[in-house]
C-alpha cells in the first residue's frame, strides 16, 4: 500500500528547483488520499524521470501540469507539458530500449542512454498499470499514467 497522493507531492517538490532554473512552471492539482498497490522506490523513480523529461524538453518559461484523480479502479496521473513535442514517427518508439527521438531533441538534450522510458513502463506494467503518451510537435508531450488503486 503506497500513499500515491504523497509519493507525488514529494517527486514534484524535489523537480521544483530544477524546473525553476529553466524557469518552468509547475502546477499541480492532487487527489488527496490516493492509495496505489506497489513499490515506492519504483514509483518514484517512474514519477522523476518523466518529470524530468517534462522539464528538459519543454521550452525556457513553459509550463508543466500534473494531476491526480481516481478514476474507476485506477489511480490516474496526468503530466502535461508545454514544450517541444515529439514527433509522431518518433512516438511509436519513445519506450524502445536505446531509442532517443529525432535529431532536434538529441542536439539539444542528448545526455540520456535512451532508457528512461522503457525502465518507466515495464516499472508501471510491473505495477499492473499501463502508460500512454501523445504529443504534438511545438505543442508539448502528455503522459497518462493509470496504476490500480489498493483497495
Amino acid at each position: 500500500d503506497v500513499l500515491f497522493s504523497d509519493v507525488v507531492e514529494t517527486e514534484v517538490r524535489r523537480i521544483e528547483p530544477y524546473a525553476g532554473k529553466r524557469k518552468v512552471t509547475l502546477q499541480k492539482t492532487l487527489e488527496p488520499d490516493v492509495h496505489v498497490k506497489g513499490d515506492v522506490y519504483l514509483l518514484k523513480r517512474v514519477l522523476m524521470n518523466v518529470l524530468k523529461n517534462a522539464v528538459d524538453y519543454n521550452k525556457d518559461g513553459g509550463e508543466v501540469a500534473i494531476a491526480l484523480a481516481r478514476s474507476g479502479t485506477n489511480a490516474h496521473l496526468t503530466i502535461t507539458d508545454t514544450g517541444i513535442g515529439i514527433a509522431p514517427s518518433d512516438l511509436r518508439r519513445v519506450f524502445d530500449p536505446f531509442f532517443k527521438a529525432s535529431t532536434s531533441r538529441k542536439a539539444v538534450y542528448g545526455h540520456g542512454s535512451g532508457l528512461g522510458l522503457s525502465i518507466v513502463r515495464q516499472s508501471i506494467e510491473a505495477h499492473g498499470g499501463s502508460i500512454q503518451i501523445a504529443s504534438e510537435i511545438g505543442k508539448g508531450t502528455t503522459v497518462n499514467i493509470y496504476l490500480p488503486l489498493f483497495a
